[in-house]
């Protein structure tokens, strides 16, 4: 472990420390247990929306679209990065997240927002139930669903979440303006569902992270969107 490593730990353990926030935070986020303590997120929405965005390809113009009271999805919302941005626009935000881990930080960051956030300790896919969710090889980045993805295999852990139909979903709603999905493979049954004609009006744009590079078989289905929608 390099000086600097050594000093960053340090300083999150003794800020962790000072807030009364349990230790292992550290062990499972590394530097993201910071969003554990409770005024960073405030401090995060003074940060310039174009800022903190630009790293978010082909999303900038499609988020600065949002208003007030705008009803957006937060699909794999792991640590609550895109959720914030969503929150700084003004939106109504519905964020699942299937980690449990994840799902305690995250109640800490945004306990502070009432029902502007509202979050979900769930996986979301074409049906209702419950699964098995392998934590990916690195730290909380990379959970799936999906058991033939290599980087989440079980070898790191694993645990039974309850899994969400997103047509339900979507009709509770009634409309959304906006879904984020980043859900590691389970995106090809989500949009299968959306992309129909009785689905159509009910959202206005998905911006979604595809896994087939990670997870090949899934590279037919993806062809099959161009297609067919």
């Amino acid at each position: 472990m390099g000086a600097l490593q050594k000093l960053h730990r340090c300083l999150y353990y003794v800020l962790l420390l000072a807030f009364k926030i349990d230790h292992t935070f550290y062990n499972v986020f590394y530097r993201k247990c910071i969003y554990a303590i409770p005024f960073i997120e405030p401090v995060i929405q003074l940060i310039p929306i174009k800022l903190a965005i630009k790293r978010i390809p082909g999303s900038r113009n499609e988020i600065m679209k949002i208003t007030s009271g705008d009803t957006v999805l937060d699909l794999g919302a792991n640590v609550g990065s895109i959720s914030s941005l969503f929150l700084s626009r003004g939106a109504n935000v519905h964020a699942y997240e299937p980690d449990s881990r994840c799902i305690s930080l995250l109640r800490g960051r945004f306990k502070y927002y009432g029902n502007r956030i509202t979050l979900h300790h769930a996986a979301v896919s074409n049906y209702d139930g419950g699964t098995r969710l392998n934590y990916g090889s690195f730290n909380t980045e990379g959970n799936s669903i999906l058991e033939n993805k290599k980087s989440a295999d079980g070898s790191n852990g694993s645990e039974i979440i309850p899994v969400k139909n997103i047509t339900n979903i979507v009709d509770d709603l009634g409309y959304v303006r906006l879904i984020k999905m980043d859900i590691e493979g389970a995106e090809y049954d989500v949009l299968d569902a959306l992309l129909t004609p009785e689905y159509q009006d009910k959202f206005d744009v998905i911006l979604v992270e595809v896994h087939s590079e990670k997870i090949p078989s899934l590279k037919p289905r993806q062809k099959n969107w161009k297609i067919k929608y």
